[in-house]
């Protein structure tokens, strides 16, 4: 796995089993100050290299069109590359019908609710007997649901209430993976109905203690690679970092960053 690794020996060691093939549900989980959001990102990019053609999808609560199962949709099926023809669509919606007036009719404050399950559960159908012909020729299904504690009710519902147990999960022997990025001060942060996790994985929150040399020595090798300087010099600038920025994985991938690209 190229990109920034600080500290991440253990938990790349951990799920090294899925980067190779194997399917479930992984949980991957930190605090505010653990850098998940970095690791989310050199994840996915690693999965997009090692398997160029698997159907990669990433989840974002914060992204308007994937908080919402019909924006998942309509993602998977332009990546499974499915006819808009044979998509089920939703059917005209009338507002307002049979006014007979004399004068002018204003209507407002009306709200459309474009939220259909019947053309939801077709859809989902139709995703899944797609993927399911692209797991028989070992195209690869990875989902990575980025900051999934956030994911809304209604969405986490129809995702493992509908999609997973709907078939996704069958799919598991084949190398299907779910990846739920989490912020949580637990172990992971998932809802009762998300069914029973593979593996989970726990981020560091802080550089310290023993956690400290590996970082020192990752930061240390970023830097020689990046500026040409002695290792030895580089070991005393990264612990310099490091005492700066309060042994904070997250706030250390940001900073080393930005410093790197300075330099």
């Amino acid at each position: 796995m190229d990109g920034m690794k600080i500290d991440w020996e253990i938990p790349i060691e951990r799920i090294k089993p899925y980067l190779e093939g194997k399917g479930g549900v992984l949980c991957v989980s930190g605090d505010k100050d653990s850098a998940w959001a970095s690791f989310s990102t050199l994840l996915r990019d690693f999965l997009r290299e090692r398997y160029p053609r698997a159907v990669n999808l990433k989840v974002n609560p914060q992204d308007e069109i994937t908080r919402e199962p019909s924006g998942i949709l309509e993602k998977l099926m332009v990546k499974l590359g499915i006819d808009p023809q044979l998509r089920p669509e939703q059917g005209a919606v009338n507002v307002v019908s049979g006014i007979q007036a004399h004068h002018d009719v204003n209507v407002g404050n009306v709200n459309v609710n474009v939220y259909s399950e019947p053309r939801i559960s077709k859809r989902t159908k139709l995703v899944l007997d797609h993927l399911d012909d692209k797991q028989d020729r070992d195209e690869r299904f990875v989902m990575i649901l980025h900051g999934s504690h956030e994911m809304p009710t209604k969405t986490s519902i129809w995702f493992w209430e509908h999609f997973w147990s709907g078939g996704l999960e069958n799919f598991c022997d084949r190398g299907c993976l779910v990846v739920c990025l989490c912020e949580s001060s637990g172990s992971c942060a998932h809802r009762e109905n998300v069914p029973s996790v593979r593996d989970r994985v726990r981020l560091p929150s802080s550089y310290e203690n023993n956690d400290r040399e590996r970082a020192i020595r990752d930061m240390a090798n970023l830097i020689v690679s990046k500026t040409g300087e002695q290792y030895e010099t580089a070991v005393i600038r990264a612990d310099t970092l490091l005492r700066e920025w309060h042994h904070k994985p997250s706030t250390v991938h940001a900073g080393l960053a930005a410093w790197l690209e300075y330099e």
